[in-house]
Formats: C-alpha cells, structure tokens, sequence
C-alpha cells in the first residue's frame, strides 16, 4: 500500500507497506492513471509525460532515485517463495 502527500517545495508524506511487487505495481497503477486521463484530454500532454517518466526513471541521477526526506517508509513485506 502507498499513501503519499505532497506538498511542493514543503514537506513529502509517505507511507509505503506491503510486499515489494505489490508496491511497485501500485505505483505503475499511480502512472497508467495521471496517463490514462491525461490522454482523453490532451494527448501530445500525455505523451510528454510518458516521456518525462521514462527520463526520470531511466537515468540514474534522476529525481526518482534522489534522496530526500521523507516522514516514513515502512521495510516492504519480503516475498514468499
């Protein structure tokens, strides 16, 4: 389970429990969703944002793998054989 609060340019809140592919498939459900409407409303938006996360993603001094504080993360749930 993720739960998140953002407030930009002040504080980040989240929560993270749960195992670790159940975390990650949530978040590429977060992803699909912001995509999936952006699309409806403005496709060359949603392409942009698909290119966006790829960047961020792909690159390994991009934002999503920069440290930061944040209040909690819960250790994931280790995977069952």
């Amino acid at each position: 389970m993720i739960k998140c609060n953002i407030k930009r340019g002040s504080r980040i809140s989240v929560n993270v429990s749960g195992k670790l592919k159940d975390i990650s498939d949530e978040l590429l459900v977060l992803i699909q969703q912001v995509h999936s409407g952006l699309q409806k409303e403005n496709p060359e938006a949603a392409a942009r944002f698909k290119l966006n996360i790829f960047e961020g993603i792909i690159d390994p001094d991009g934002p999503a793998w920069k440290e930061i504080p944040i209040d909690t993360i819960d250790e994931p749930k280790k995977e069952e054989a």
